[in-house]
């Protein structure tokens, strides 16, 4: 096993001959900036270095990392550099280095000038500020616009601990809720909330079923949102969190999704798979990209 430092993309291992990396080079070039950005975000964020070989490389570009989310829009990418520089950042104003030439990969850019471009654009917009520039190395800080944007993104409803789970109720799904997405939600220490269980505990409240709904969207902090079995309710609810600016994962089952039964306007949008007789694989994906969306909450189970 060899240990490799690159400026772009940090450090990570291989046991593949220097012929063998380069054939890979060639194979995933068009890829190579998503490759470049996960290996980047696993050592910086999470201290872990990344071991290099065709398999990891292919579950790497499947996606099956939940921790780690590649960015599909240039909203997702400009948001990735704002919080990179508030990780660098222990007080406000302090200055944080950025090389242009290398450290394109933190927002999965694929160039120097596509990188620059966000900078300069983040710059124009208020949310950063230019402090230095020598060459390609720049030195910039988070302005108070800046921090507030973040504050904004991150802290819907920050006090709930609770998360609305929006899915199908037929029989058949009831499995991978209870197996599944009920206990990773606890296991963050959120407390999962259904609409038909909600209900059950109070049947004799005179309460209309929608503004129930609705209000329990509201008090939530979070959504995760199934959409196997294609229940337009819940296309409903996760619209409704959408528009409020909560965060919703977006989960399906895997033969749904390579079906082609996700509508083709969200099918590109990311989602969480699973699959029957894989339910503890699934609650550990999902947990994973709650805590990696959120941080763990507070809330303890019975």
């Amino acid at each position: 096993m060899v240990k490799y430092k690159c400026p772009t993309c940090s450090e990570f291992t291989s046991s593949m001959t220097m012929e063998a990396m380069l054939k890979h080079e060639e194979n995933y070039s068009g890829k190579r900036h998503i490759i470049s950005g996960y290996i980047r975000i696993l050592h910086d964020i999470y201290n872990e270095t990344f071991d290099m070989d065709t398999a990891s490389i292919e579950k790497l570009l499947n996606n099956e990392d939940p921790r780690i989310i590649v960015p599909r829009t240039i909203d997702d990418k400009l948001n990735m550099i704002l919080f990179y520089i508030k990780r660098k950042t222990s007080y406000p104003s302090e200055n944080v280095k950025i090389n242009n030439l290398n450290d394109y990969s933190i927002c999965f850019a694929k160039s120097k000038n596509e990188f620059t471009y966000y900078l300069d654009h983040l710059k124009e917009k208020g949310l950063i500020s230019l402090q230095n520039e020598n060459g390609n190395l720049r030195t910039y800080h988070l302005t108070i616009k800046g921090f507030d944007y973040l504050s904004k993104l991150q802290d819907f409803n920050i006090h709930s601990n609770r998360c609305f789970v929006a899915m199908s109720f037929k029989p058949e799904y009831e499995n991978i809720y209870t197996k599944a997405i009920k206990p990773a939600i606890e296991k963050a220490k959120y407390m999962p909330i259904r609409i038909d269980e909600e209900n059950s505990k109070k049947p004799d409240m005179e309460v209309n079923i929608d503004d129930r709904l609705i209000a329990e969207i509201r008090m939530s902090r979070f959504m995760v949102a199934d959409f196997t079995g294609q229940s337009l309710n819940v296309y409903y609810e996760a619209g409704f969190a959408y528009g409020l600016g909560m965060k919703v994962i977006r989960c399906c089952e895997i033969n749904a999704i390579k079906n082609g039964a996700l509508p083709f306007d969200t099918r590109n949008r990311d989602h969480l798979s699973w699959e029957d007789g894989k339910e503890e694989l699934f609650l550990d994906s999902l947990y994973h990209r709650i805590v990696a969306l959120l941080g763990e909450g507070t809330f303890k189970p019975e």
